[in-house]
């Protein structure tokens, strides 16, 4: 289990986060076939058979592209590697969510609004 400290008697500068859905829409998910991170580290020789199908994303794209997510790509100690650390991308996913939510109540309460006045209408022309 992956367990991260969040207390907020250990947070600062807390701000909320807007137009998730633009940021989100920014990540290009990708499936590939990896090399193992260690044999590169350590010059191994490295074989077909030693790549693995994956899916995920690219750090270069993200470090390049989104600059809301900069801070969520970073190098392996000890190599010129770029990491993506994928729990700070769940916050934006969920935020994401709620905005796509809150879209879909206003689009229902918009339906429903038009429905009805459509049965008005319906209703004065047949009289």
């Amino acid at each position: 289990n992956l367990i991260l400290s969040s207390d907020d008697r250990l947070k600062h500068n807390e701000s909320n986060i807007n137009n998730a859905i633009d940021t989100v829409n920014k990540l290009k998910p990708k499936t590939y076939t990896k090399l193992p991170y260690n044999s590169n580290l350590l010059n191994l020789p490295i074989t077909n058979t030693d790549s693995f199908y994956s899916s995920g994303y690219i750090a270069q794209d993200i470090s390049n592209d989104i600059p809301e997510f900069k801070h969520i790509v970073q190098t392996i100690e000890n190599s010129n590697y770029l990491s993506v650390n994928y729990t700070a991308i769940q916050p934006y996913i969920t935020k994401a969510i709620q905005e796509l939510s809150n879209y879909s109540n206003i689009l229902d309460s918009s339906i429903n609004s038009l429905e009805s006045n459509l049965l008005l209408i319906e209703n004065n022309s047949s009289n």
